[in-house]
């Protein structure tokens, strides 16, 4: 028996759309759960700050398949760069 199958109701509610909620729902579509997420905002947000992406988190996205729309969506923040968990630039060329 799979872990989605010890669960009779499969229907789960998300309160919040900023990063976590969003991701947590992707996750358990992937498991076979039947996701809505729910936001107190009254629209989305435009704006916005960078987030740091590294170490796990790089291999999260890889596995959501979003690194290359997090590349596009890039903002060109002077200063960012992607590092591993050491804090070294990855790939070492690289500059976002």
């Amino acid at each position: 028996m799979s872990n989605t199958q010890q669960f009779a109701n499969k229907t789960v509610l998300i309160s919040g759309a900023s990063v976590a909620g969003p991701a947590l729902a992707f996750w358990l579509r992937e498991y076979g759960f039947s996701v809505t997420v729910v936001e107190q905002a009254p629209a989305l947000r435009e704006g916005g700050y960078k987030v740091d992406i590294r170490g796990v988190a790089m291999e999260v996205i890889d596995r959501m398949g979003l690194s290359d729309e997090i590349r596009k969506a890039s903002t060109d923040m002077r200063g960012g760069a992607w590092v591993d968990e050491t804090g070294r630039r990855w790939p070492p060329s690289a500059r976002i």
